[in-house]
């Protein structure tokens, strides 16, 4: 289950997508900056007493995983879909990861006979701070908003 190349993002060689143990997918999330309760271990096994196949994928150098994401897969008749549930463990800014991620877990996943995944990450244009009573902007919306975009070119073809 492991797939493997040379990809070279700055100056990072990115040799395997790979399925995580729950140890390595729980430090990781944990240790994330920004993260959500729908991307940890936990969730992924209150998913899985609702028949959600689920697993780990992570982006790793060497070692080390440097994007990841709980991935659920649920079974309808003869089809199979996958959702990232809050999106995936990964700097959205980072337009080159973020994409050769996103094209490692497509392949991975037709590998599998799925034959699409959605993705929902929490980017927010701006959140009210009721505690100083004002509002704070995404200083990186645009950014975040134009390579989300970008994505729907790389998974526009993913049904088979």
């Amino acid at each position: 289950n492991v797939t493997k190349g040379s990809i070279l993002i700055d100056g990072i060689d990115l040799n395997t997508l790979r399925e995580l143990t729950n140890e390595e997918f729980q430090k990781f999330s944990k240790d994330y900056s920004t993260t959500s309760i729908y991307q940890t271990y936990e969730y992924g096994l209150v998913m899985n007493k609702q028949k959600y196949e689920t697993m780990f994928l992570g982006l790793c150098d060497n070692q080390t995983v440097i994007a990841a994401s709980l991935i659920l897969i649920e079974k309808l008749g003869t089809f199979k879909y996958a959702y990232a549930p809050r999106g995936f463990l990964i700097d959205y800014t980072n337009k080159e990861l973020l994409n050769t991620f996103t094209e490692e877990i497509k392949k991975y996943l037709k590998k599998i006979n799925v034959i699409a995944i959605k993705i929902c990450p929490e980017i927010f244009k701006s959140k009210y701070d009721p505690k100083l009573n004002i509002t704070l902007a995404n200083p990186n919306y645009e950014e975040l908003f134009q390579n989300l975009t970008e994505l729907i070119k790389i998974f526009s073809n993913f049904f088979f």
